[in-house]
């Protein structure tokens, strides 16, 4: 059994799609698969949220 996997690095946040089309190493090409959705979430900083709560720890 083949498995493949593939990785990309520093994508900007936003949603992307995707679809995926297989070739066997006869060169055989199959369909495209059904459309994939992938959302890469902006990265927050909840250090400040510490602020918040600096009042109730006095």
């Amino acid at each position: 059994m083949n498995v493949s996997e593939s990785q990309i690095d520093n994508l900007k946040p936003g949603i992307y799609y995707l679809r995926v089309k297989t070739i066997d190493a006869d060169g055989f090409a199959g369909p495209f698969g059904p459309v994939q959705q992938i959302e890469v979430p902006t990265k927050t900083n909840y250090w400040w949220l510490l602020l918040l709560l600096v009042p109730f720890a006095l």
